[in-house]
C-alpha cells in the first residue's frame, strides 16, 4: 500500500528536484545540517544589525529620551493622585507646606547648579585666557537655566503663601491644577539640571572648547568683514571710481588692523592650548587645535580672495608680498614651530597633519586673485614658502614620513599653479621636488624620489590639462630635474654608494616607463576636445617630443652607458614615442605639422647612436638591443608613411654607426654581435625591396658589402691568423664564419618560416614587425640581389642547416 502510493506521488518519469527545495533529511542529511547552519547564522547577523542600529539610535537621543520620560513620570504622578486622592478633602495648610518645601528644595537645586560652574571654570582656567574666560564659563545655557529655576522658585514661594492666606479662590479645580502644574515644573528642574550638567560636562571636554573658540573667532570675522563692508561704501562715496574690491581692501588696510590684531591673539590662544595638550600626547585633541587655526585662516583667505593687493616686498629683492603678508606670517611661524617640536618628540601623527592644514590652505588661497597682479598669488607663495621651510627641517631630523607627506602637498601645490598659470610659483614648487628626490636618493630612500618623479610627470599631464600659458619652459624644467635625478642615481649606483638591486633600477628607470603612459593619455583627450583646446593640446604635444629629445640627447652625455637596465627604459620610450609620431604622421589632424613630426622622428632615430657614441665600452646587452631596436623598428614602420623612405636612410645610416662603434667599444670580442646588429639592416633592406624603394635598397646592399669586408679583414687577422695549417676554421668552436652575416640571414629565414604562423607577440620588436611585413620570397629575393645565391638551394643553406 506505501509502495504504491509513493509510485503515484513521484512517478518514473519524473526526477526528484536537484535545487535543494524540496529534500529530506533522510536523502541529504549534511545539506540539511548546513541548511540549518545557514539559517541560525543569517538571523543572528540580521539581528546583530538590528541591535546596534537600535542601540545607535538610543545613544543618539538619549538625552531627549531621558529628559522626555522626567516630564511624562511627573505628568503620570500627577494624573494618579487626582485619581486616587480627592484633592478636595486636603486642607489648604497641605498644600502651603508642599509648596513652601518645593521651593527650598529648588533654592537648593541652585546651589548644585552654582557648583557645577565652579567646576567648570576650576576645569578651564588653565586652558583659556581672560578673553573668553567668562564667556565660556558661564555661557548662555548657563544663564537661562539660572534664571528660570529663580523664576521657579519664586513662583512655589508665592503659591505657598497664596494657600497659607486660605483665599477664597481655592478651588477644588485649582488644586487639581496646582498639583499637575507644580509636579511638572519639578520635572523641567530637573531636566534643567540634566541639561546644566551635560553643559558642564562638555565644557570639560577640549574638543569642545575648540569648537567654541573656533566659532567665537570666525564670528569675529564675519563682524570683521561685515564692517570693512560698511567703510568701503563709505569710502566710494569720495571716489566712485574705485571698485568696491579696492575698498574692501583699503580698509581692511588702514581702518581694521586692530582688529586683525585681536583675531591673531586668538589663534596665539588657540595655539598655547593645542602645544599643553600635545605635551599630554592628546594627538586627536592637538589635531583638532591645529584643525581649528587652519579653518579660521582659511575662513580669513577666503574673505580675503577678490580684494587682496600685492606689494612689492621691501626685505626680499623683486619679490611681491600680500597686504596679509604680516597676519599670515606669524600664524605660519607658529605652526611650524608646533610642527618642529612634534618633530622632534617623534609624534609623526601630529606633524604630518601639520602637512595637511598647508595643504588645506593652499587649496583655499588657489582661488585668491590679487586687484594688482595677474598670474601671480602671493598668498600661495607665501604658504608655499613656509611649507617649504617645514619640509627642509624634517630632512634635516630625517622624518621619512613627514618628508614623504611634504613631497605629495608640493605636488599638490604644483598642480595647483599649473591651474591658475603661476609661472614662478611653478618653477619653484619644481626645484623644491628637487631638493626631495635630492634627499632620497643621499638617505637611500628611494621611495621619496620614487613620489617626486610622479609628481613630475603629474605636472607635465597638468600643462595640457589646465593650458598652461608658458608650456616649454615648464616641460623643460621637469625633464631636466627628472634628467638630473636620473644621472645623480646612475653615478651613486656606480659608485657603490647605492646598490644595485631591482628597487634602485626601477626607481631610476621610473619616470621613462611611465612616461608614455601621460603621454597616451594627452593624446586621446586630445582628439576629444574642440578646435581651439586642440590647437594648445597639438603645440605642446610637440614641444613634450621636442624636449623629451633633447633631454635624452643629455642624458647620454652623461650617464656614458647604453647596457643597463635604464636603457632598457629608454629604448623603450623611443620605440613608443616614434610609434605614436608616426601614427600621428598619417592623422588629417597633423597634416599642417608634419615637419615638426618627421624633424622629431628623425631625431629619435639617430639618438641611439649618442648613447653608444659617448660610452666608454659596452656589452651587447638586452637592453642594448632594445636601444637599437627601436631605430630598427621606426624605419619599418615609416616605410608605408609619406616621406618614409628618408627615415629609412636615416636608419641606416644610424645602424651603420652603431656598428661601426661596436667594433671599437664592444667588450665581447666573439665576433657574433656585431653581424647580428648588421642582421637589423638586412630587416630593412628586405622591406625596401619589397616596397620599391630602390634607393633604400641600394644603400643597404652598399652597407652589407662595405661591412663584410670589414669583416672579412678582422677575421683574417685576428680570429684565424693563429691556427695551425691543415685547421679548418669553420670546425673550431668560438670562432665565427668569414661570411657570418649570410649565415644569419639564413638562420632568419629559418626561423621566419617557423614563426610566419606560430607565433605568440611577446616581444613587439623588429622581428616581429617584419613578420607582418614580408613574406619568405622578399627574404630570397633580398638574397639572390645581395649575395647572388639561391637561398634553400646554396651549399651553405643545406650545410648550415
Amino acid at each position: 500500500m506505501a509502495e504504491g502510493i509513493a509510485k503515484k506521488q513521484i512517478p518514473k518519469d519524473k526526477k526528484p528536484p536537484t535545487d535543494g527545495s524540496n529534500f529530506s533529511f533522510r536523502q541529504s542529511p549534511s545539506r540539511m545540517i548546513n541548511y540549518i547552519k545557514y539559517d541560525y547564522r543569517i538571523t543572528l547577523w540580521r539581528s546583530l544589525a538590528r541591535y546596534r542600529i537600535v542601540r545607535w539610535w538610543l545613544g543618539r537621543y538619549s538625552d531627549f529620551i531621558r529628559r522626555s520620560f522626567m516630564l511624562l513620570v511627573s505628568v503620570a504622578i500627577a494624573f494618579l493622585l487626582n485619581h486616587f486622592i480627592e484633592l478636595s478633602a486636603l486642607s489648604n495648610d497641605l498644600f502651603m507646606d508642599y509648596f513652601i518645601s518645593i521651593g527650598v528644595m529648588a533654592g537648593g537645586i541652585i546651589a548644585i547648579v552654582f557648583s557645577l560652574s565652579i567646576f567648570a571654570q576650576q576645569s578651564a582656567v588653565d586652558l583659556y585666557s581672560s578673553q573668553f574666560f567668562e564667556t565660556f564659563t558661564h555661557d548662555k545655557i548657563e544663564k537661562i537655566n539660572y534664571f528660570i529655576i529663580v523664576i521657579i522658585t519664586l513662583l512655589f514661594f508665592g503659591a505657598g503663601i497664596f494657600y497659607g492666606a486660605n483665599s477664597q479662590f481655592i478651588t477644588t479645580t485649582l488644586k487639581t491644577l496646582s498639583v499637575y502644574i507644580s509636579l511638572f515644573l519639578i520635572g523641567i528642574i530637573f531636566v534643567l539640571i540634566d541639561l546644566q550638567y551635560r553643559n558642564v560636562r562638555r565644557k570639560t571636554n577640549p574638543i569642545y572648547r575648540f569648537n567654541f573658540l573656533e566659532k567665537k573667532a570666525l564670528e569675529f570675522l564675519d563682524a570683521i568683514h561685515k564692517d570693512a563692508r560698511r567703510i568701503a561704501r563709505i569710502l566710494k562715496l569720495s571716489n566712485k571710481e574705485t571698485s568696491e574690491e579696492l575698498a574692501i581692501a583699503a580698509a581692511y588696510k588702514h581702518y581694521l588692523q586692530p582688529h586683525i590684531f585681536n583675531l591673531d591673539r586668538q589663534i596665539e590662544n588657540l595655539f598655547e592650548i593645542t602645544m599643553k595638550l600635545s605635551a599630554k600626547e592628546e594627538i586627536k585633541t592637538t589635531n583638532r587645535g591645529l584643525s581649528a587655526v587652519c579653518n579660521i585662516l582659511g575662513k580669513y583667505i577666503h574673505l580675503r580672495a577678490d580684494s587682496s593687493v600685492a606689494f612689492i616686498s621691501s626685505i626680499n629683492f623683486l619679490a611681491t608680498e600680500s597686504d596679509s603678508q604680516d597676519f599670515l606670517t606669524k600664524t605660519f611661524e607658529r605652526l611650524n614651530n608646533a610642527g618642529e617640536r612634534f618633530i622632534t618628540t617623534r609624534r609623526v601623527n601630529n606633524a604630518v597633519f601639520v602637512i595637511d592644514v598647508y595643504r588645506t590652505l593652499a587649496r583655499v588661497a588657489k582661488e585668491t586673485k590679487f586687484i594688482n597682479r595677474q598670474n601671480e598669488n602671493p598668498t600661495l607663495d607665501h604658504i608655499k614658502g613656509y611649507l617649504s621651510f617645514y619640509i627642509d627641517f624634517a630632512m634635516r631630523s630625517k622624518d621619512y614620513e613627514v618628508t614623504l607627506q611634504g613631497s605629495r602637498a608640493l605636488v599638490e601645490l604644483s598642480l595647483y599653479a599649473t591651474e591658475k598659470n603661476l609661472q614662478l610659483t611653478l618653477y619653484s614648487l619644481q626645484d623644491d621636488l628637487l631638493k626631495v628626490a635630492n634627499f632620497g636618493i643621499e638617505t637611500k630612500v628611494t621611495f621619496l624620489t620614487d613620489e617626486c618623479i610622479k609628481g613630475w610627470l603629474a605636472i607635465i599631464g597638468a600643462v595640457f590639462l589646465y593650458q598652461f600659458f608658458d608650456a616649454r619652459h615648464q616641460l623643460s624644467k621637469a625633464l631636466d630635474h627628472i634628467k638630473k635625478i636620473v644621472v645623480y642615481m646612475n653615478t651613486a649606483v656606480s659608485l657603490g654608494y647605492l646598490r644595485d638591486d631591482f628597487t634602485t633600477r626601477m626607481s631610476m628607470s621610473k619616470a621613462y616607463d611611465e612616461m608614455m603612459l601621460t603621454v597616451s593619455i594627452i593624446v586621446n583627450t586630445l582628439f576629444k576636445l574642440k578646435d581651439e583646446k586642440r590647437k594648445f593640446y597639438k603645440n605642446n604635444l610637440l614641444i613634450l617630443f621636442e624636449e623629451t629629445g633633447q633631454s635624452l640627447r643629455v642624458l647620454s652625455e652623461e650617464i656614458k652607458n647604453c647596457d643597463s637596465v635604464l636603457i632598457d627604459s629608454v629604448g623603450r620610450l623611443f620605440s613608443d614615442q616614434n610609434e605614436l609620431m608616426l601614427k600621428l604622421f598619417e592623422e588629417d589632424e597633423f597634416k599642417d605639422r608634419h615637419e615638426e613630426l618627421f624633424k622629431n622622428i628623425n631625431r629619435n632615430i639617430h639618438l641611439p647612436t649618442w648613447f653608444i657614441h659617448h660610452a666608454k665600452s659596452f656589452r651587447v646587452s638586452n637592453a642594448f638591443r632594445t636601444l637599437i631596436d627601436s631605430t630598427v623598428k621606426t624605419a619599418l614602420l615609416a616605410s608605408d608613411a609619406s616621406g618614409g623612405e628618408k627615415l629609412m636612410m636615416s636608419g641606416i645610416e644610424a645602424l651603420n654607426s652603431i656598428v661601426t662603434q661596436s667594433f671599437e667599444k664592444n667588450s665581447e670580442k666573439d665576433g657574433l654581435d656585431e653581424p647580428r646588429l648588421m642582421l637589423k639592416m638586412v630587416f630593412i633592406g628586405v622591406l625596401a625591396l619589397k616596397k620599391n624603394k630602390q634607393a633604400v635598397f641600394k644603400e643597404s646592399k652598399a652597407q652589407i658589402k662595405k661591412f663584410e669586408k670589414t669583416f672579412l679583414h678582422i677575421y683574417k687577422t685576428k680570429y684565424i691568423a693563429g691556427l695551425p695549417k691543415g685547421v679548418d676554421p669553420d670546425n673550431v668552436l668560438g670562432i665565427p664564419k668569414k661570411d657570418q652575416l649570410l649565415f644569419e640571414v639564413l638562420q632568419w629565414r629559418h626561423d621566419f618560416m617557423r614563426d610566419k604562423y606560430n607565433r605568440h607577440r611577446l616581444m613587439n620588436d623588429s622581428r616581429e614587425i617584419m613578420l607582418d611585413k614580408v613574406e619568405s620570397t622578399d627574404i630570397d629575393n633580398f638574397i639572390s640581389k645581395v649575395w647572388g645565391r639561391s637561398a634553400v638551394n646554396t651549399y651553405t643553406f643545406r650545410e648550415y642547416f
